[in-house]
C-alpha cells in the first residue's frame, strides 16, 4: 500500500519550536490588546480635548462679548443723559461752556471717551476731547493743557473755529482763531442716523482723522430734535485681549463688522491702512491675507459644536459667533485654531503610552520565553524521544515524565 508522506513526515523538515509558538502568541495578544487600548485612549481623549477647545472658544466669545459691553455701557448711558440735558437746549455759546464740567469729569472717568460733543441743526458745533497723547492734528498744544475744546459758530465767512485748551480746573491756556476748521455736523453720518429714531445709534466702526484710533460713534437726538449728542469710543482696548485669548500657538482670533471692516486683532497696527486719498481707513478682511479667517467669516456656522475647515490640508477647528453691541449691528468674533494643535495633548499621551507598551513588552517577551521554554521542555524532550524511535532506534528511551496530566 502506497501511503501519503505529510510535510510532518519528511525527512528534515521541522516546524517552528513549540516555546516560540506559545511566545508568539503571547507577545501578540499582549501586543493587540495594548494597540487597541492605545488607538481608543487617543479617540476619547481627543474627543475630550476637542470639547474643551469648543468650551474654550465659548468662554472666549463670553469674555469679549462682556469687554464690548463693559466699553460701550457707559458711553450709551452717557448720550442718552446728555441728551436730556441743558446742554442740548442751550441756544448760546455761552450756555454751552458752563456744561464744560460735565463733559470732562465723563473724558476723566471714562478713559475709552475719545470725545464728547453736540451737533445742532444751525450748524453750530462744541467737541470736548483729552489731550492725552495730543496727534499732531491739533497743532501746537500748551504744556500743562489737559483738554481741548473745538467750537464752530453758525454761519460762514467771517465767523471761524475756535480751539480753547484747558488745564485740569478747566483755566484757558489758549484761546485760538480756526479759520480753516469748517466742521459741520449736519453733514456727517452720526447726525443723520441719529435724526431718524429716538433711540440711541451707533455708526460702523471707523478711523478718527484727529487721533487715528478705531473707534465708533454713539449718538442721540434731543428730545426736540434741534441737536444731537455724540461720543466717539475708541475701540483700541479690544486688541489688547485677543492675544490673551489664543487657544494654540496658531490659532487666528478678529473682530469684525458684518461687512467684514476688521475692528479687532492681536497685531492692532495691521487694523489701519492708507487710501489712495492718503486718508486712514479701517483694513478689511480680505486684505489680511488670511484663508483661515476669511473663510471662516464665510462659511456656515454649524448649530453646536466648532466648524470645520480645511485650510491648505491642514484641518482646523472655528468658530464664528454674532457679538451684540448695544444699538447698531453686531460685531463678529471669528477663532480658529488648527487641529492638531487642538487635540496635541492626545498625540503626547499616545506616544507616552507607546513607549510604556513596548518596555512593558520587552519584559514580557522575556518572561514568556522562559515560561513557554518550562512549559514546553518536557514535550520536546519526549517528542524527540519519540522521533529517534520511528526512525528506528528502538533502544531509545523515553523521557521520565513527571507531572502525568501533561
Amino acid at each position: 500500500m502506497i501511503r501519503a508522506v505529510t510535510a510532518a513526515q519528511r525527512p528534515g523538515h521541522r516546524g517552528l519550536p513549540l516555546r516560540v509558538l506559545i511566545a508568539g502568541l503571547f507577545v501578540g495578544l499582549l501586543a493587540a490588546a495594548g494597540v487597541a487600548g492605545v488607538g481608543y485612549g487617543y479617540v476619547v481623549t481627543s474627543r475630550l480635548l476637542l470639547s474643551a477647545g469648543d468650551e474654550e472658544f465659548l468662554h472666549v466669545a463670553e469674555r469679549t462679548a462682556g469687554q464690548v459691553r463693559d466699553l460701550l455701557a457707559p458711553a450709551q448711558l452717557l448720550v442718552q443723559l446728555l441728551s436730556h440735558h441743558r446742554l442740548a437746549d442751550a441756544a448760546s455759546p455761552a450756555a454751552r461752556l458752563d456744561s464744560l464740567p460735565l463733559l470732562t469729569t465723563a473724558l476723566n472717568e471714562l478713559r475709552e471717551i475719545s470725545a464728547v460733543y453736540v451737533g445742532f441743526a444751525s450748524g453750530e458745533f462744541l467737541l470736548a476731547r483729552t489731550l492725552r497723547g495730543a496727534p499732531p492734528q491739533i497743532g501746537r498744544v500748551p504744556p500743562e493743557a489737559v483738554f481741548l475744546v473745538q467750537s464752530r459758530p453758525a454761519g460762514e465767512g467771517a465767523i471761524p473755529g475756535r480751539f480753547r485748551f484747558l488745564d485740569r480746573q478747566l483755566a484757558v491756556l489758549g484761546d485760538e482763531p480756526r479759520p480753516d476748521y469748517l466742521y459741520d455736523p449736519r453733514a456727517r453720518g452720526w447726525y443723520g442716523q441719529a435724526l431718524t429714531t429716538a433711540a440711541t445709534v451707533r455708526t460702523r466702526p471707523y478711523v478718527f482723522f484727529t487721533t487715528r484710533e478705531v473707534g465708533t460713534t454713539i449718538a442721540q437726538r434731543s428730545a426736540d430734535g434741534r441737536s444731537v449728542v455724540g461720543v466717539d469710543i475708541t475701540l483700541q482696548e479690544l486688541s489688547r485681549h485677543p492675544p490673551r485669548s489664543r487657544v494654540s500657538p496658531s490659532a487666528r482670533i478678529a473682530l469684525v463688522d458684518p461687512q467684514g471692516l476688521v475692528v479687532a486683532l492681536p497685531e492692532a497696527s495691521r487694523l489701519v491702512r492708507t487710501e489712495p486719498s492718503g486718508d486712514p481707513a479701517l483694513v478689511r478682511l480680505d486684505d489680511l491675507g488670511d484663508p483661515t479667517l476669511g473663510s471662516l467669516f464665510t462659511a456656515t456656522a454649524p448649530s453646536s459644536g466648532g466648524t470645520p475647515l480645511v485650510i491648505e490640508d491642514r484641518a482646523w477647528i472655528g468658530l464664528r459667533r454674532p457679538i451684540e453691541a448695544g444699538a447698531g449691528e453686531p460685531l463678529i468674533l471669528l477663532l480658529a485654531a488648527p487641529r492638531d494643535e487642538l487635540v496635541a495633548g492626545a498625540r503626547g499621551l499616545v506616544e507616552r503610552q507607546l513607549l510604556i507598551g513596548l518596555g512593558v513588552l520587552a519584559l514580557s517577551l522575556g518572561l514568556v520565553w522562559l515560561v513557554a521554554g518550562r512549559l514546553s521542555r518536557p514535550l520536546e524532550s519526549l517528542a524527540g524521544s519519540v522521533a529517534r524511535i520511528g526512525q528506528g532506534d528502538l533502544d531509545t528511551a523515553l523521557p521520565p515524565i513527571p507531572h502525568p496530566r501533561e
